[in-house]
């Protein structure tokens, strides 16, 4: 009998990419001022998943990529967006047997 395994993407950024990321994001003013206070709540949110069981899957997220990304599916660059890639890179890792 196999176990299936619970992932969920989380929305991940490079420091040195992170201002880059709020001024693509037309909901980037929404986001933690700083790298450090965005990473402390990521971090967070990383733990609260696998406390209930679900291996979170860092999506990390490349601000010109993903404006691309969101472009060729019709998406505004904001936070729905930001939950469907990393979704979407979750099961990706999952197919590729890395979740």
């Amino acid at each position: 009998m196999s176990s299936q395994v619970q992932s969920a993407g989380i929305p991940w950024y490079k420091e040195s990419e992170y201002a880059e990321i709020q001024s693509v994001m037309t909901d980037g003013h929404n986001l933690p001022v700083t790298y450090a206070a965005w990473l402390q709540a990521a971090k967070k949110v990383k733990e609260s998943f696998a406390a209930r069981g679900i291996v979170p899957i860092e999506a990390y997220i490349n601000p010109s990529e993903f404006a691309a990304w969101c472009a060729a599916r019709g998406l505004n660059v904001d936070a729905k967006a930001r939950i469907e890639y990393a979704s979407f890179v979750a099961y990706k890792s999952y197919q590729q047997g890395n979740a």
